[in-house]
């Protein structure tokens, strides 16, 4: 079976590291960052920026030739999550959904350290709603080890593709 990771969070809640280690892993990811195209359009107002992005992303997702995609971007919950999540369905796609967490505190912490700034921007709810539509998992970056958090979901794309041998 064909499989999505969507690894989501708050800002400098550990997103890129626990991709960076699931990549270590399973190189042959096809990778899709929401900051790079974030970056690329600094011209435009928050709010049309993250509009921007979000439908990008869902365009790479569609566009995805890969048996197996790994996207790391903000958002946990919410309209964007519900058509990442049908687009996965569209394409026959497993979804995996991992929110990665950080106390606040951390979160400025390393963003000062990444960025020489604390502004972490509008709050993000890292907590998924009852009614998600897949299922999700929620793991606290100082709490548990990202490369056990990324073994966690190797282990997860490697169960999706073993139940997609035995249906």
């Amino acid at each position: 079976m064909r499989t999505c990771t969507y690894i989501s969070g708050p800002p400098c809640a550990g997103k890129s590291t626990v991709a960076g280690h699931v990549l270590r892993q399973l190189p042959g990811l096809q990778h899709l960052v929401g900051d790079r195209f974030w970056v690329a359009r600094p011209d435009l107002p928050f709010p049309e920026r993250v509009d921007f992005v979000n439908r990008s992303l869902l365009d790479a997702l569609r566009d995805a030739s890969g048996s197996d995609v790994l996207c790391e971007w903000v958002p946990c919950t919410g309209e964007f999550v519900a058509a990442f999540h049908q687009v996965c369905v569209d394409a026959a796609r497993c979804l995996i959904h991992v929110i990665v967490t950080a106390p606040e505190a951390v979160r400025r912490e390393r963003k000062l350290r990444r960025d020489g700034d604390v502004d972490l921007g509008p709050p993000v709810s890292p907590e998924p709603p009852t009614d998600a539509p897949c299922e999700c998992v929620t793991v606290d970056t100082v709490a548990v080890d990202p490369v056990d958090i990324s073994s966690d979901v190797c282990s997860r794309i490697r169960a999706a593709h073993l139940e997609g041998l035995i249906e």
